[in-house]
């Protein structure tokens, strides 16, 4: 049942990083970290990094020429506003890189619980999926073997009873 295990924990894994991948899509109106696909950024096995995602995504808020009196690139505008929208929290200041950086993080924060959550239930459900299919298997190739046995054993009681017979 191990190779079930494996199995089920990788097909979680994957869930889990794309969901976080959904959801930092949706949450920050964001496509890409400072020109590559989120997929690229992230990987499976860095998602779950507050402080990597947060910096990431805090780069590309300063990229954007969000912060200060610079003109926003039309591409830019929706992650921007996002961005504001987001920071309509206590502790927020317009303006202030810390808050904006609170304001990240703790959607972030959210986003990886989340993902989490999808690995944890995905991975149970594909475990035990993966662990009936291999159970499966298993007991048919032990019926086969048990069959061709079977067949010998009967061949065998056959032929004694009918030289008792004789």
């Amino acid at each position: 049942m191990t190779e079930g295990t494996a199995q089920g924990a990788a097909a979680g894994e994957a869930a889990g990083f794309a969901k976080f991948i959904e959801l930092v899509k949706s949450t920050f109106n964001i496509q890409n970290i400072a020109g590559k696909a989120l997929d690229s950024v992230y990987t499976v096995t860095n998602y779950t990094d507050v402080s990597l995602v947060t910096g990431s995504i805090y780069s590309q808020y300063e990229g954007s020429k969000c912060i200060g009196l610079g003109t926003i690139a039309e591409t830019d505008i929706s992650f921007c506003s996002t961005i504001t929208k987001l920071g309509h929290v206590p502790g927020y200041v317009t303006g202030n890189t810390n808050s904006i950086t609170a304001v990240i993080e703790s959607n972030v924060k959210k986003i990886v619980a989340d993902a989490t959550t999808a690995t944890v239930e995905f991975t149970k459900t594909a475990t035990k999926a993966a662990t009936d299919t291999i159970t499966k298997q298993k007991t048919s190739e032990i019926t086969a073997t048990y069959m061709i046995y079977q067949s010998t054993i009967i061949a065998s009681v056959v032929a004694i009873l009918k030289k008792k017979d004789e």
